[in-house]
């Protein structure tokens, strides 16, 4: 009747819910989908009608609910990286916004499909994409021994502009692991190996070496275009 008082869910029901959320990724997702449909997209569970929470719950017990594949930790690693840099959590609360996500910034429980789309439109820089490419490729996570860096100052060129370059080692189980042996590379357990040129900072001499790798190993490969999505 008009002027009736809204009914709120109880303790009990707000404690299930999140007990719902912290068991299972996909719950956080699905909830976040929920009150997109039914509420708005408010989805503090206390300022919503009991009916909302009552529906959700039910849906979830039923198998209702639609079920969606997580990004991987090496996804989710790749948007942390690139949320510490100079306006990423900027631009990271901005796509969430975009795609109607309100309760969720952790991108280890949003849908992989969603994450792929914020790092293909993020530029991401040679070095993520060089690990992305990898992944794709050896479809397995990396492990930290799998690409090592090394930044070497020449004491001759101290004094130019570009006095620093890297090196970048890719490990003999990444190569094979891989399921061919990486183009121009005969005998497949050998470590590959790949230099920068001279470079004025230490990143931009790690991000060119890792452009090197990427233009040796997929070039003219269906995973170039995965690694470099801008081009």
């Amino acid at each position: 009747s008009f002027g009736a008082q809204i009914e709120y869910a109880t303790d009990d029901m707000i404690a299930q819910l999140s007990e719902l959320r912290l068991s299972t990724k996909t719950a956080h997702w699905q909830w976040e989908q929920h009150c997109n449909r039914t509420a708005m997209g408010l989805a503090n569970p206390r300022k919503l009608p009991v009916q909302v929470l009552r529906d959700f719950l039910a849906a979830h017990a039923a198998g209702d609910l639609e079920e969606v594949e997580i990004g991987s930790e090496e996804m989710v690693n790749q948007v942390e990286r690139f949320r510490k840099k100079p306006g990423g959590p900027r631009l990271w609360a901005s796509f969430l916004k975009e795609h109607y996500v309100s309760s969720i910034s952790d991108p280890g429980r949003l849908p992989e499909q969603l994450v792929r789309r914020f790092l293909a439109n993020a530029g991401l820089h040679p070095k993520e994409r060089l690990r992305s490419a990898l992944v794709k490729r050896l479809q397995r996570e990396l492990k930290p021994e799998d690409i090592v860096y090394e930044v070497k100052e020449d004491p001759a060129m101290k004094a130019s502009s570009t006095p620093l370059m890297a090196s970048l080692v890719l490990s003999k189980d990444v190569n094979a692991d891989a399921k061919q042996p990486f183009r121009s590379f005969s005998y497949s357990a050998m470590p590959l190996s790949f230099n920068s040129q001279w470079s004025p900072s230490k990143k931009i001499a790690m991000d060119k070496a890792a452009e090197e790798a990427l233009n040796a190993i997929f070039k003219t490969s269906a995973d170039y275009e995965a690694a470099n999505p801008d081009e």
